[in-house]
């Protein structure tokens, strides 16, 4: 007990003549608080939806996609014509005009961050699609079930042969 005593003694003295230890000890780990909850502190709060629209073909299936993690889909307008005036009028803060080039339209006061969240989405998306499709048309076998066909509870999907391997595909 007497040494434990000597050597909290020993420590405290040396510490106590050591300006830039107590800075680290004590004053880092405030700052390091101060600065991680501000960082964070809009991170669990309430989100912000941002309401999103798809003009094109497969615009509901590419909207399905696209929905989550702050992006919630609206219904697309007729045109893009209407799709920039409702963006201007702030009735919705993302458009994606889809296609063999497809454009985002985006409300000027949403926060760049966002609209580069949704532009990485969409190409995500956009990605995904040309990898399933280009399976289902080369090796004949569909990764995913038509949207034309529905399953009720306690049916299973049909197997369809594939090309590309000798067993037949669950879908």
């Amino acid at each position: 007990m007497r040494r434990l005593l000597a050597l909290w003694t020993k420590e405290w003295i040396a510490l106590s003549r050591d300006l830039h230890g107590l800075a680290v000890l004590f004053l880092m780990p405030a700052a390091f608080i101060a600065i991680m909850s501000l960082a964070l502190s809009d991170t669990f709060g309430d989100r912000v939806r941002v309401d999103f629209a798809v003009l094109g073909p497969d615009a509901a299936k590419i909207a399905g996609e696209l929905e989550g993690d702050g992006f919630r889909a609206a219904p697309a307008p007729a045109n893009a014509a209407a799709a920039r005036d409702l963006v201007r009028q702030g009735k919705l803060s993302l458009v994606l005009l889809a296609g063999p080039r497809p454009v985002v339209l985006a409300d000027p006061a949403l926060p760049q961050p966002q609209v580069l969240a949704f532009r990485m989405r969409a190409l995500a998306v956009r990605l995904l699609l040309a990898a399933f499709s280009f399976c289902a048309l080369e090796l004949g076998c569909p990764l995913w079930p038509p949207a034309r066909k529905t399953k009720s509870r306690g049916q299973k999907w049909p197997r369809r042969p594939c090309r590309a391997t000798s067993h037949a595909l669950t879908y």
